[in-house]
């Protein structure tokens, strides 16, 4: 128990980051904090299901390393998000400029 309250209280502190980095990037209106928000809460629904399933079929023992993959999994998803954003927030300064 101790360890799933460490998780948890660390991982808590990515949330508000993940709204700082995407106000960093792209302008945050009602429409994108929404997407974040619905992808936020679907990602708390889908990662606790998907951990426990596969820690169903493998056993609890593994605890550690499922969530250690999982983590490796999605820093790569926000990685790439985070290039694909932050390259077509390039692309729109450099053709904004070039247009003026």
């Amino acid at each position: 128990w101790v360890a799933s309250f460490l998780y948890g209280f660390f991982m808590a502190s990515i949330f508000p980051c993940i709204f700082l980095i995407a106000e960093e990037t792209v302008k945050v209106d009602g429409k994108y904090a929404s997407i974040m928000i619905f992808g936020s809460s679907f990602g708390e629904f889908i990662i606790p299901a998907t951990e426990g399933n596969i820690m169903h079929y493998i056993g609890i023992g593994h605890f550690a390393s499922i969530t250690i993959i999982l983590v490796i999994i999605l820093f790569v998803v926000m990685l790439l998000l985070f290039v694909l954003v932050y390259s077509k927030s390039i692309y729109n300064k450099i053709v904004t400029f070039c247009s003026t």
